[in-house]
């Protein structure tokens, strides 16, 4: 026999052994030990939920610069897009800016036009349980009209992103402890 069924024999051989009280007495142990883990869960959630409320504190100043920033930046951008065409992302020390190609997508305006035109040409534009592949439709839009959908054109957008070494470097120090002084 194995350490595995040896233990589960003994288990069996205890519960056989046991009676009305002693479940009663299980049940107490794991009842006490289910309010403990609730309590020990319950403390600490009201710990994170105070230091989310610090963090919004802390952090709201700066939210509100890197908001404005970044306003400014997209409205400049959005004015002068003429200095985003070659290249389209400007390069700093603080990481890039720029626009970004934007990609064509499909909008389903009517399903039942688009079902029936798929079904009228032979087209798989749709799965068995009739849910519209987008992937597809918008290959069939760029080919032409499909009843019930339209070509959406591909729009920029305008991107700003601060390089993650220094998102992770300022994380790092932000929770870093000083080393204990040697005596």
């Amino acid at each position: 026999m194995t350490d595995a069924e040896i233990k589960e024999q003994e288990l069996k051989e205890k519960i056989a052994g046991m009676s009305l009280g002693d479940a009663e007495d299980a049940f107490s142990l794991m009842a006490q030990a289910e309010i403990e883990l609730a309590r020990v869960a319950a403390k600490y959630e009201a710990k994170i939920a105070d230091l989310k409320v610090k963090c919004d504190d802390e952090s709201k100043a700066a939210q509100t610069r890197c908001d404005e920033a970044y306003d400014l930046l997209s409205r400049y951008i959005t004015l002068r897009p003429e200095l985003f065409e070659d290249p389209r992302k400007r390069k700093t020390k603080w990481g890039s800016f720029g626009l970004q190609a934007g990609k064509p997508s499909a909008e389903i305006i009517d399903e039942a036009k688009i079902v029936e035109f798929a079904d009228r040409h032979k087209l798989d534009l749709y799965h068995t349980e009739k849910v519209i592949d987008k992937a597809a439709l918008l290959a069939e839009l760029q080919k032409g009209k499909v009843p019930g959908a339209k070509l959406i054109d591909a729009v920029d957008s305008i991107v700003a992103k601060t390089e993650k070494k220094l998102l992770d470097d300022a994380a790092k120090k932000a929770v870093e402890r000083p080393e204990p002084a040697k005596a």
